[in-house]
């Protein structure tokens, strides 16, 4: 078992240096993933994240609900380490401290009223349990959540840890294990077969 803070850096790091068409090919994978899902088919309201650079970029996944008709939300930080969820409009859109794209907005959405909430994970493990940056935002929101959650992550990020009392397991974790091939016409060739993990 590797401590939480080494493992979060480690694959920080790791992230950060993905090649670009590899993380372009893994993401679009685990887009396809969270929209052929059960819990994304039968969701109205739909809360997810604004990415970061290193991480699985949600812009075409917000786009894609979008188009699918599904209710947008995505997060807004408060004091105290809290979370609230609000409808997402590209024209209302502010930087945060963290350098994360939050709304403007007050159209506030009620825990009651999200079907589905894409949760962001820096690391994962077999039992669903999540290691974000330390802060505990999300832990904190969804204790007190009762609907279905997801993640998707890169292969690399699936790891052995111990978690703590308060942690939250998602139910749904989606995983692109891709490991892809440079040819010499520098197309990109997936090696293995996609992984689908729900518990």
């Amino acid at each position: 078992m590797c401590a939480k803070s080494l493992l979060r850096r480690q694959t920080l790091a790791k992230m950060k240096e993905q090649a670009t068409q590899r993380k372009e090919l893994a993401d679009e994978d685990l887009l396809e993933q969270l929209c052929q899902s059960p819990s994304y088919e039968s969701a109205h309201t739909i809360a997810t994240y604004m990415s970061l650079p290193h991480e699985v970029n949600t812009r075409p996944i917000i786009q894609r609900m979008m188009r699918d008709g599904k209710r947008v939300l995505i997060p807004r930080t408060l004091p105290g380490y809290q979370l609230e969820f609000v409808e997402y409009d590209p024209r209302n859109l502010v930087r945060s401290a963290f350098g994360i794209m939050e709304p403007s907005n007050n159209c506030i959405v009620a825990p009651d009223n999200i079907d589905l909430i894409h949760v962001p994970a820096l690391v994962m493990n077999n039992a669903h349990y999540r290691i974000g940056y330390g802060a505990g935002y999300y832990d904190r929101y969804l204790e007190n959540f009762s609907n279905h959650t997801v993640s998707t992550i890169y292969s690399f990020q699936l790891h052995d840890f111990a978690e703590d009392t308060y942690d939250i397991s998602i139910d749904t974790m989606l995983v692109s294990p891709y490991e892809y091939m440079l040819s010499k016409d520098t197309k990109l060739q997936a090696s293995q077969r996609k992984l689908h993990m729900q518990r």
